[in-house]
């Protein structure tokens, strides 16, 4: 695969790194130096190789990580300043912007996801603190799902506090999310605000709350279990989707859902979400 064949280019075309892309054969250019700097990029001769190598087989792959991290490194302006390096890496982040970008058509239709999407990804490489953090993929998504629904306005219902919480106290916090809601209630809206207020409480991180949210959406996508219950919260499916999304694998995905989950109904049984 190459970013020719994505099936959604209106991003890459918008951040310059579609079809005959100067940006991309500056990094072409460059990147027999950027390897001797940073070896993990050896194996390539481009950025398109590159994407063909690690990329799109295994994301969370340390060599990957490794490779998009060097590249966050060159691009980021406190680093090597180097716009084609940043070009480089907006490459390898594309299918998740256009999973992204899908999502929020689905669920908003704004004609400017893309635009926005495309902006804020340029904004998150060059600003990326590569000092700081080693995981490229999915920080950078995270922010980029942040700062795109505070744009178009979604945020602002996820950003509410009169959560609504049910009256019995539950003891399967997935039983609660995905259970029976006032008829009056959107289930989405009340997930995102109970991981709102989990996140602002402390008992999530933003990149906790942003995982949970998006596979509640893509759960939400899947045919209803046989008994009506949460069994697609945690299915190979749902899991599998996200990880892509956020550059990780299923296993960490499930594991970090599991602890979410324990610690939401920790907070539900000591009484600390407000009904």
């Amino acid at each position: 695969m190459t970013h020719a064949d994505f099936p959604h280019s209106g991003i890459a075309n918008l951040l310059g790194i579609g079809e005959s892309s100067e940006l991309l054969r500056d990094a072409a250019r460059g990147w027999s130096t950027w390897a001797e700097q940073y070896p993990v990029l050896a194996e390539a001769t481009d950025a398109e190789s590159f994407f063909d190598l690690r990329v799109g087989s295994q994301l969370d792959a340390p060599d990957t990580q490794a490779g998009l991290h060097a590249l966050a490194t060159l691009g980021a302006v406190d680093g090597g300043n180097d716009t084609a390096a940043a070009a480089a890496l907006a490459l390898q982040l594309i299918p998740g912007m256009i999973t992204l970008a899908q999502q929020l058509q689905r669920g908003i239709g704004s004609q400017y996801v893309d635009q926005v999407i495309a902006s804020q990804l340029w904004l998150e490489i060059r600003s990326f603190p590569w000092r700081r953090l080693e995981k490229v993929s999915g920080n950078i998504y995270m922010n980029v799902r942040h700062h795109v629904l505070t744009e178009l306005g979604v945020r602002s219902h996820v950003e509410r506090d009169d959560i609504t919480w049910a009256r019995t106290t539950p003891t399967d916090i997935t039983e609660k999310m995905r259970g029976e809601l006032p008829a009056d209630e959107d289930p989405a809206e009340e997930v995102a605000r109970i991981l709102s207020w989990a996140c602002k409480n402390g008992t999530l991180s933003t990149y906790d709350r942003d995982l949970m949210l998006s596979l509640v959406e893509a759960a939400d996508r899947e045919p209803p279990t046989r008994t009506g219950r949460s069994g697609g919260l945690l299915s190979n499916r749902a899991s599998r989707e996200i990880a892509r999304t956020f550059g990780t694998s299923e296993q960490t995905v499930r594991r970090r859902v599991r602890n979410s989950i324990d610690a939401l109904s920790a907070a539900c049984s000591q009484g600390q979400i407000p009904a």
